[in-house]
């Protein structure tokens, strides 16, 4: 397993680096100190298209460190944030980054703990965003209401 200190360094390298494409830490144990260095170094880089982190335990700390690099970020495509506990709040986060980011194509937020609250900031955020091409939310406990948000959202 590749923990936050490790992941540290790894952060340090992606920052400088032009080539890497796609990022694979799923199931690592970074947890959100480990994500939040990552975040930082999607800051800088701009040949990242792919960065997963499912079940990395990157908790809303995490989300909300995503979420401001996406804010600058303009290369990033997909993004995997599956089994998270992103919770309300970082899907607020998240949401927020996706008004002003064009470049992001995929996002899995499935199994998350979004809540029907969670669906309402992302389905506001669809509104106003037609890059987005794929969006799982899958497991969050959005019933039928959120899910109508939701759909509501992609029909605009």
């Amino acid at each position: 397993f590749i923990k936050s200190t490790a992941t540290k360094a790894l952060a340090q390298a992606l920052a400088s680096n032009n080539t890497i494409q796609l990022l694979d830490l799923q199931e690592n144990a970074i947890g959100n100190e480990g994500v939040i260095f990552l975040a930082d170094a999607l800051k800088i880089n701009t040949s990242l298209r792919t960065l997963c982190l499912q079940g990395v335990s990157a908790g809303t700390c995490g989300a909300v460190a995503l979420a401001e690099a996406l804010m600058t970020n303009q290369t990033l495509q997909t993004l995997d944030l599956r089994g998270n506990a992103v919770g309300m709040k970082g899907a607020k986060a998240l949401a927020n980054a996706m008004k002003c980011n064009r470049s992001l194509k995929s996002l899995n937020l499935q199994e998350n703990s979004l809540g029907m609250d969670g669906a309402i900031f992302i389905a506001t955020a669809l509104k106003g965003n037609h890059q987005l091409t794929y969006i799982n939310l899958q497991g969050n406990g959005i019933g039928e209401s959120g899910a109508k948000v939701i759909s509501d959202a992609i029909r605009a």
